[in-house]
């Protein structure tokens, strides 16, 4: 991943880590998760955030 998508990302992982969401103010079916894009114009990429717990098995 590059710096730049990290830059785009950062501050929504770590308030979804720290339990906070609903960041569009319902417009995300899921309250903790979050579309986010990177700002590189010339390479767009978009990620899906989404907040697991613990217990969730990950394949």
């Amino acid at each position: 991943m590059c710096d730049s998508a990290w830059e785009s990302m950062e501050k929504f992982v770590k308030e979804l880590a720290r339990g906070g969401g609903n960041f569009y103010d319902g417009w995300m079916r899921d309250s903790h998760s979050a579309m986010i894009s990177c700002n590189d114009g010339f390479r767009p990429v978009s990620f899906y955030i989404e907040k697991i717990s613990a217990s969730d098995k990950i394949l």
